[in-house]
């Protein structure tokens, strides 16, 4: 099928609209013998019951742990379970998994010098991380990769190093998808004044034409804006038959309530990055219906293996962490290291990157499903488009409930 997608390969920075922080970990009991079992749900099936005693191998992983705009600390916490668990059930073929974290502050010159500390001190991979900034020259020239990537600035999906969990193209296209399956024929889009947001509009308006959707009105909003009742009257004035919000935690839901409240009765699309514990529970009322495009199963999926082994280890070695998407991405970004490098009997940068390419099947990385880390990408301009599924789902009751299983954002 077409595939025109706009190439922005000079978009820096990328929106992450996840925020909240969660609390500190810590560990209990090391023996749960339900988390290890979980087969497919790619939890770690094969490793053994004995703890790691093998030389250490060392991890980095990268996030915001908490600005204003963006905390992501259950990032860091559901990572170091899935570490714990690893390490107590032999950890990979035998080697203890170390984890570092560094914050990047949502600053550029933060981030940067987190991944010049991960060159300087050769870990073996960075993984289940937050990039919005950075160049990835250092990490090229050291041959460090990045494991479980989100895929959401353009140079994650063209770097050779980058071996994406997901994408910004199974968010963004998928809630078009979405509203194609649903019968719309005509849309607003609102995105945020930023330039990742800008290449995220880009991503919904290249697929809205590819699908046949009309755009009445595409609005980028400002990062000040604190009444959304103008942007609300904005988006609905030509009463397209649904409204896209990229937006973020902190903006979509209210612009949601704040058209709902001035009338419209159109559908929503959003996506999952955008609605917390928080305000899926203060905005309640305003969000039931919304339809919401995610990239890895909802936590509330009861019969998802995956779900339940993430779960099961937040339950065991971060009890008071909050559990989220943010929580999923650093958990199976461990996972995915795993996956790759479970038979491995050297763990240099070089090593994960070779153990990655010789991979020809997919591999289960719990709640993210089932990846690829080699192939050809649909999109020429970005090669490491591998991995474009996402889940449909609805808020219900306040949750996000999932309305089937992973879909091809593409349609193919």
């Amino acid at each position: 099928m077409r595939t025109s997608f706009i190439a922005r390969t000079t978009v820096g920075v990328a929106l992450l609209a996840v925020v909240a922080a969660g609390c500190s970990s810590s560990k209990k009991s090391t023996d749960n013998g339900s988390t290890g079992s979980a087969g497919s749900g790619g939890s770690g099936s094969g490793a053994s019951g004995t703890p790691a005693t093998g030389s250490p191998v060392k991890l980095m992983i990268t996030a915001v742990k908490n600005t204003p705009v963006l905390a992501q600390q259950e990032q860091f916490d559901a990572a170091q379970a899935r570490v714990d668990y690893l390490n107590d059930h032999g950890g990979v073929n035998g080697h203890k998994l170390v984890l570092e974290t560094c914050d990047t502050k949502l600053d550029p010159n933060a981030e940067q010098a987190c991944l010049t500390k991960a060159v300087s001190e050769k870990v073996s991979a960075i993984v289940g991380s937050t990039l919005l900034f950075s160049s990835f020259k250092g990490l090229e020239d050291a041959k460090i990769p990045l494991i479980g990537a989100q895929g959401l600035t353009p140079s994650q999906l063209q770097s050779p190093i980058s071996y994406p969990i997901g994408s910004i193209f199974g968010w963004f296209a998928g809630m078009v998808q979405m509203a194609k399956a649903d019968g719309v024929k005509s849309v607003s889009v609102e995105y945020l004044q930023t330039d990742s947001a800008k290449f995220s509009d880009s991503v919904v308006l290249d697929r809205a034409k590819a699908v046949g959707l009309t755009v009445k009105t595409n609005l980028g909003s400002a990062l000040t804006t604190t009444d959304p009742t103008a942007d609300a009257a904005t988006l609905t004035k030509d009463n397209p038959d649904a409204v896209i919000v990229i937006g973020s935690t902190g903006t979509a839901p209210g612009l949601i309530k704040a058209m709902k409240t001035g009338g419209y009765t159109g559908k929503f699309y959003s996506l999952s990055a955008d609605f917390t514990e928080e305000n899926l529970s203060t905005f309640k009322d305003a969000l039931e219906g919304v339809r919401i495009s995610n990239v890895a199963m909802p936590l509330d999926n009861a019969s998802d293996p995956g779900v339940q082994a993430y779960k099961a280890d937040m339950t065991q070695y971060a009890p008071k962490a909050k559990q989220d998407e943010n929580g999923e991405l650093g958990w199976s970004g461990v996972e995915e290291y795993y996956q790759i490098m479970k038979n491995a009997t050297a763990f240099t940068g070089a090593d994960v990157i070779a153990a990655a390419e010789a991979l020809e099947t997919p591999i289960t990385v719990g709640p993210y499903g089932q990846i690829v880390t080699t192939g050809t990408s649909p999109l020429s301009t970005y090669p490491r488009l591998f991995n474009h599924n996402f889940v449909p789902a609805t808020i219900k009751g306040g949750k996000i409930v999932a309305d089937g299983s992973f879909v091809d954002a593409l349609g193919t």
